[in-house]
């Protein structure tokens, strides 16, 4: 269970989505659980981000041609992949055993992704329920999914405002919203951190991966460069 966490905006959607790319390409099964996003904004999304599209263009309707090229491209490829959708905004943890079991009858599974925790509901919310304790109910029943299914499940969850307050910036596994059984349940924790605002438009921009947990190897920052129009993230040598 690996748990990527940030503040709205920090592009957990977009890193998800180019790990998902990089599996798929690779000739991996990949299923994605998308309660914000509907499969065609997440087929946009992987394209901009593996063709180098313009990722506005898909709202503007205005390609170039080159760009038309691409994505006729980026079709055939997308033919071939071994990969499922579930985009409905409604959605619980058996419904996603449910799925995840049925994905791994027909086609196997090698990923999966769920984007994103807080959108996660419950069938049987008692009175005397908190928000708090659900959360942690969903965060243990993906645990056992990863466990069930035997490969890495990328949960994405929201930051509490607390990290906004701090001068540095810097989220802290006590950021997690909601529920400290996250980190409990989490075999990895990622965080992104906002970017400051001078480089708020700038068109390619440095972004910092922090590895705040692992059971099986270190911690510490990993530098990414994002490329805004593409929705793409980069490696730096």
């Amino acid at each position: 269970m690996i748990t990527l966490a940030g503040r709205p905006g920090t592009g957990k959607t977009a890193l998800a989505l180019n790990c998902a790319a990089s599996a798929m390409f690779a000739g991996q099964r990949v299923g994605i659980f998308s309660l914000e996003m509907s499969q065609e904004s997440l087929a946009q999304r992987l394209c901009a981000a593996t063709m180098s599209v313009n990722a506005q263009a898909f709202r503007t309707r205005r390609f170039n041609p080159g760009e038309l090229d691409l994505i006729r491209e980026f079709q055939k490829y997308a033919d071939n992949f071994q990969a499922k959708v579930f985009d409905s905004p409604r959605v619980d943890p058996d419904s996603i055993r449910a799925e995840c079991r049925k994905w791994r009858r027909t086609m196997g599974l090698d990923l999966v992704i769920i984007d994103y925790l807080q959108l996660i509901g419950t069938k049987t919310a008692k009175k005397d329920s908190t928000r708090e304790r659900e959360v942690a109910e969903i965060s243990r029943s993906v645990k056992q999914l990863a466990i069930e299914l035997d490969v890495p499940v990328l949960l994405l969850a929201q930051l509490n405002r607390a990290v906004e307050a701090r001068a540095d910036k810097k989220p802290i596994l006590s950021d997690l919203r909601e529920s400290g059984s996250i980190e409990q349940d989490s075999d990895m924790v990622w965080f992104l951190s906002p970017w400051n605002i001078a480089s708020e438009f700038m068109p390619v921009i440095d972004v910092k991966l922090h590895v705040a947990k692992s059971r099986s190897s270190s911690v510490g920052d990993v530098i990414l460069k994002y490329v805004r129009q593409n929705l793409r993230f980069d490696e730096v040598a």
